[in-house]
């Protein structure tokens, strides 16, 4: 948790790739196929780096793999959670988080009603 924390301050400072280096580092002493009570909460926040540090493409394929494990992202917390909000201008970010039966919500029939 402490590589955590400092990879989040680093890539708050500017410092991106040494928050990269740190996120990565940090995933790799907690491997989702052998820690499955830990993994998946570093590897919750050491996605968040790597995307805040500005690695979006390879953050994409990640939050999908967490979106789909136990014990890692929910779609509702990915679009409620405020720090994801620097992600939101990124409509590959929107999509993957978008609720699997939207197409069936009145949001999306509104939004099919005004063009």
């Amino acid at each position: 948790l402490n590589l955590v924390v400092l990879g989040n301050a680093r890539a708050l400072l500017g410092e991106h790739e040494l928050a990269y280096n740190i996120a990565k580092e940090s995933m790799q002493h907690f491997p989702l196929a052998k820690d499955h009570a830990d993994g998946p909460i570093i590897h919750n926040y050491a996605i968040q780096i790597i995307a805040l540090a500005g690695y979006r493409d390879e953050a994409l394929p990640l939050i999908e793999t967490m979106l789909n494990t136990p014990g890692g992202y929910t779609r509702w917390d990915l679009q409620l959670d405020p720090r994801w909000d620097f992600f939101r201008d990124d409509e590959r970010f929107n999509q993957l988080i978008k609720p699997k039966n939207f197409d069936q919500s009145m949001h999306a029939n509104k939004e099919q009603q005004n063009p």
